[in-house]
């Protein structure tokens, strides 16, 4: 079933929290609690422990009736006025796109045992029983007990073993029991002149999601082993790795709109943050595609990929679009055939030729006429499927010298990109279609993704 995490609104705008760290924590609340995620191991990230995670259970129910429509009530837990502010994350078994999902804590009724939640919708919630919750703590929490430093050994990827930085593997579940790594990485691995992990040059610290196999009691992948975080897997703190690993990097900015979804039979998930106060907007893309190419590989790591931020490139904004590469902030890594993380892209209907991403020279793509409107044949927005096109890209590196990992080009096709489909771009930034169900939501070039119902302004 597809999950859908609408609109939620992340702490406001104090000075001690940096959004690009607690989007983390976010995120892991969602594979965790809404998709059925189960911890493999971790480091100063413990998020079934009481701290991060006060409550928890698998038969709590939503809309109490006329009047109390956002109550939920929370089986085996007795509320408290501790928990106004918290996050309760839900797993609908019926209502996915529109109950499950992250849902801050507003109020409580101790008579009747209830939470109040900002449902953040027009639309009332589905009466529904038999929901699997978790009941998280703030973010002002989670900061306190992040940790984005390192005590490897130098000239290694350091934030591994010993080192003492925010990491956690979680296992999806997929049949495959493929894992992902979602870390904040620490200071000495992302100093500028570094190593390569989200973001580079000019900042001190990163944040990666990296899906593999193979995840420890410590919240790591093993140097060499089959993982899409190349830094990790060559054990190096090297400038020629930069671009090479990519996160969740809402950069610059104290508070988002996050929206996620994610499919708890394959654990795929696609999020974006949509920035309020100050900063940029970002996205992160892992897991696995749909209409794999057949024959699979002969290995389940040649299977996954992962797309979002990656370096401080020439261009772009570190935004929520398509492109990717040395000349944007965006790339994706697979595994490839060669045993070694490589290139990811998705490949969308661009021509060969005129201008690049970012404006440098216009951008020629079809889908970003400022005259482009709805198909006459069909009355509407025509959405069409994105492939993703692994070890078509040498270099992510705009910066130093060409990577010599990535130049290994083995290029093919690992299938549909999940969820996501390719429209016109001048639909409305974050607009929901016209169509009776509002069945898709445009969020940035031409990216459109499942929905349902109406959206906040």
């Amino acid at each position: 079933m597809l999950h859908v995490c609408r609109d939620f609104l992340t702490t406001g705008n104090p000075l001690n929290l940096f959004l690009p760290y607690v989007g983390q924590y976010h995120l892991v609340i969602f594979v965790r609690a809404c998709l059925g995620y189960v911890v493999v191991g971790q480091t100063n990230f413990n998020i079934d422990g009481a701290t991060l995670r006060p409550g928890s259970g698998t038969n709590g129910s939503l809309n109490q009736g006329l009047g109390n429509e956002y109550a939920f009530l929370p089986n085996g837990y007795v509320v408290s006025p501790a928990d106004i502010g918290r996050i309760l994350a839900l797993k609908s078994p019926a209502n996915g796109m529109v109950n499950s999902g992250l849902f801050r804590v507003t109020g409580i009724d101790t008579t009747n045992n209830w939470l109040f939640i900002n449902y953040r919708s027009g639309d009332l919630p589905p009466p529904e029983t038999g929901m699997t919750w978790g009941l998280y703590a703030t973010e002002t929490v989670f900061n306190a007990s992040l940790n984005y430093n390192g005590n490897g050994i130098a000239g290694t990827y350091q934030g591994q073993g010993t080192a003492t930085q925010s990491r956690i593997i979680l296992q999806s579940p997929s049949s495959l029991n493929w894992q992902v790594r979602i870390a904040i990485e620490n200071t000495y691995d992302t100093a500028a002149g570094g190593g390569g992990v989200t973001p580079s040059a000019g900042f001190s610290n990163g944040a990666t999601c990296a899906p593999g196999f193979g995840g420890t009691v410590a919240g790591d992948f093993l140097p060499g082993g089959q993982h899409l975080h190349a830094d990790l897997f060559y054990n190096a703190h090297s400038s020629d790795l930069f671009g090479q690993t990519v996160g969740f990097w809402l950069a610059n900015s104290n508070q988002a709109r996050l929206y996620m979804w994610g499919d708890d039979v394959s654990g795929t998930v696609f999020a974006v943050g949509r920035t309020v106060i100050g900063g940029t907007d970002g996205m992160v893309h892992f897991g696995l595609c749909e209409d794999e190419e057949l024959p699979l590989p002969p290995h389940p790591a040649q299977r996954l990929f992962v797309f979002g931020a990656n370096n401080l490139g020439n261009g772009g904004n570190n935004g929520i679009y398509y492109a990717g590469g040395n000349n944007t902030q965006h790339g994706g890594v697979a595994f490839g055939l060669s045993n070694q993380p490589i290139s990811c892209m998705y490949s969308t209907y661009t021509p060969l030729f005129g201008g690049t991403f970012g404006g440098i020279s216009g951008n020629n793509s079809i889908r970003n006429s400022p005259n482009a409107g709805d198909s006459p044949y069909i009355a509407a927005t025509e959405l069409v499927p994105v492939d993703m096109i692994v070890g078509t890209h040498d270099n992510f590196n705009d910066y130093y010298n060409p990577s010599p990992e990535f130049q290994i080009l083995e290029g093919r096709r690992l299938g549909r990109a999940p969820f996501v489909r390719l429209g016109r771009s001048n639909y409305g930034y974050f607009q929901v279609t016209t169509d009776a169900t509002h069945s898709f939501i445009h969020l940035n070039d031409g990216m459109y993704l499942p929905w349902q119902g109406s959206i906040l302004p």
